[in-house]
């Protein structure tokens, strides 16, 4: 690959991610942001007051909150110098930094084990991949979990390479970040199972001096426990039983809805079917990328020879490497059963990786095209077109890449409305409250009796003040209703399917509908909006209410 070819691939890969710092900003706020905020903020005072302040809220228990404190921290410091409106534009572009940074360490990564031309192209087509590129800005987590990760394999391929020198430098760095991924989601640690057999592996190989060892690993142990507890009030108060709690619930985490929706066709999230992740692979990301990655086994498994001399004798253990850190998680998920949902976001962190793989295969097809026989240019001219029709389909949705679907499953985009929850996390409802502002006036809107479907209260809270001036509807009283195809709790079906009515405004991308503000007439969407749950519990519901209209959990 020649200089310039180089240099260009820089260049688009430059373009590529100013072109996703604007559509972070663009973007809704994500659904779990409120909440995450909302943890950010007691563990921030409760930091700073030294455990004087309160710090129970909902679930936070188990969550480290790390990432959490440190986003809100700087929320705080930028709101000397920005609106307090533009939290959720702050917060989106502190998230596209932070996931930029993982591609940064990807590329380092790549090129250490590969070459600066493959490094480049994975860089390029994780971000041409819609369902990674859409969460980089709005995700407050998964794609935070995959800088630490990336970092962490960096400085770890950098320790096992100065074991007898030295090491201890890339020890402190690759501890941090394990530490700081743990202290995202604790249970990070369980990606670092392959990373510790290597370990073992390396260090009886080169015969180790088995003390320095063992103080590298108490050392390690040390930071990485230090980071992940600090923002954690639960582990100060030494309420250790809550790890092992969390371990046993990570696998079969508790939601608040029964059922997803893959393809058309409905699971119960209890008993997710082990065929979930091939067919968010079949439907949800793009046909070049999936043709791309088959095309790098097959190729890699035929020419081992020119991947050998090209990048270093060493390719067989890298490559074998990476798809050992690729499919160890995966497989782990499929055999047991893991509770899967939100189409690709729990397990995020592998589009990268996938993306390294396909390089595999368009490094091969860019430096032997010349070379290849008709079969293969036609191979290479399907990828082509398929690269330019998903691209096609990449930029129409701006800002919402992440509701992508491929041709496979939808050939016409308008078709899939009942096949996926598209905008599953509401972030078009910032552009659609808008439309709703325009089309009512900001006096008129003041006085609409809306609520929504499936929303957080603090959620809610936040876009209901910022963008309609004014605050939700309890659920009997409601007259609108705002909505995306995000699936019921207690049913199998959205709730467009549910709440029939007609649309005043919508937000709509390629024909298909993301949210819209629906009159309520169904007699049995209105049963459902007040579930015998809700009146079981009413006074509870309503104090509940009340307390969050009245809180300033993000501001």
């Amino acid at each position: 690959m020649h200089n310039s070819h180089y240099k260009l691939l820089v260049c688009l890969t430059m373009a590529l991610l100013l072109f996703g710092f604007y559509c972070a900003l663009k973007i809704g706020l994500f659904a779990d942001t409120a909440y995450h905020h909302k943890v950010g903020g007691l563990r921030y005072f409760y930091m700073i007051t030294l455990g004087k302040f309160p710090y129970e809220y909902a679930n936070s228990q188990w969550y480290p909150g790390l990432y959490d404190t440190i986003v809100f921290a700087l929320c705080k410091l930028l709101d000397n110098f920005i609106n307090i409106n533009y939290v959720a534009e702050i917060r989106h572009a502190i998230n596209y930094l932070f996931s930029s940074f993982g591609l940064l360490g990807l590329f380092f990564v790549n090129r250490k084990i590969f070459n600066k031309e493959l490094a480049i192209l994975s860089c390029i087509l994780t971000l041409l991949n819609p369902i990674f590129f859409g969460h980089m800005g709005m995700n407050p987590k998964d794609p935070i979990i995959f800088t630490a990760l990336i970092w962490t394999i960096y400085f770890f391929i950098n320790y096992l390479e100065n074991l007898e020198t030295s090491r201890f430098k890339y020890l402190v760095l690759m501890s941090l970040f394990i530490g700081f991924g743990t202290g995202v989601r604790f249970t990070f640690l369980a990606l670092m199972i392959p990373l510790f057999f290597i370990w073992l592996y390396v260090i009886f190989k080169k015969k180790i001096n088995i003390l320095s060892i063992i103080l590298d690993a108490f050392c390690a142990l040390i930071i990485i426990f230090s980071l992940a507890f600090l923002t954690w009030p639960q582990m100060h108060n030494g309420e250790f039983h809550l790890l092992l709690e969390l371990i046993n619930r990570s696998s079969n985490w508790l939601i608040t809805f029964k059922h997803g929706i893959v393809n058309g066709e409905f699971y119960e999230v209890q008993n997710t079917p082990r065929t979930y992740i091939l067919n968010i692979f079949l439907y949800r990301i793009p046909l070049y990328f999936s043709l791309l990655i088959i095309f790098s086994y097959v190729i890699v498994f035929i020419r081992i020879k020119f991947f050998i001399e090209n990048f270093n004798s060493n390719f067989i253990i890298f490559f074998s490497l990476l798809n050992f850190l690729l499919f160890f998680p995966l497989s782990t998920m499929v055999i047991t059963k893991t509770n899967l949902y939100d189409n690709a976001r729990l397990f995020l962190f592998t589009m990268p990786f996938f993306a390294t793989v396909a390089s595999v295969g368009l490094f091969y097809i860019i430096i032997k095209l010349k070379e290849f026989n008709l079969l293969y240019k036609s191979f290479s001219f399907i990828v082509l077109v398929l690269l330019i029709l998903s691209f096609y389909r990449f930029i129409s949705l701006t800002p919402y890449q992440y509701v992508y679907t491929n041709y496979l499953s939808t050939p016409k985009y308008a078709m899939g409305k009942n096949k996926f929850e598209h905008d599953y996390v509401y972030t078009s409802y910032s552009e659609l409250m808008k439309k709703i502002k325009e089309e009512f006036g900001t006096e008129e809107t003041k006085k609409l009796k809306i609520r929504t479907c499936m929303n957080s209260i603090e959620w809610n809270k936040y876009n209901f003040r910022v963008f309609l001036n004014t605050k939700q509807t309890i659920a009997e009283d409601a007259e609108y209703i705002i909505m995306t195809n995000r699936n019921l709790k207690y049913k199998k079906m959205n709730c467009f399917q549910l709440f029939q009515g007609k649309d005043i405004v919508s937000v709509k991308r390629l024909g298909l509908t993301l949210s819209t503000l629906r009159k309520i007439e169904s007699k049995e969407a209105r049963e459902y909006m007040t579930h015998k749950w809700r009146l079981k519990n009413e006074s509870w519901f309503k104090k509940r209410f009340e307390k969050h209209q009245n809180s300033n959990s993000i501001k």
